[in-house]
């Protein structure tokens, strides 16, 4: 079966750099020029209800053509939404 890559992501990566008043800020680059196609498909889903607190552990899969230049310390960028890269699969 074959995997449609039918979304549209953003590789980013966390850079510092300086404003107009000489502080340093975060900011995040994109990797390449403008946006890669992806296969996407959501892994599992957790809630967790933790003293009147909700935290939401969402993990997913995103499949993109072969580039060396990813790394994990990057995030992906996916209908407004940041999420971090945490394994890459080279096979």
């Amino acid at each position: 079966m074959k995997k449609l890559k039918d979304k549209k992501i953003r590789i980013v990566k966390l850079q510092q750099a300086k404003d107009e008043d000489g502080f340093y800020i975060n900011e995040l680059i994109p990797i390449h020029n403008g946006t890669l196609w992806a296969y996407y498909r959501q892994l599992s889903g957790k809630e967790f209800y933790v003293s009147k607190a909700v935290q939401h552990d969402e993990e997913c899969l995103f499949v993109i053509n072969y580039r060396d230049d990813i790394t994990t310390d990057m995030e992906v960028e996916f209908k407004g939404k940041y999420y971090d890269i945490t394994r890459i699969d080279n096979f």
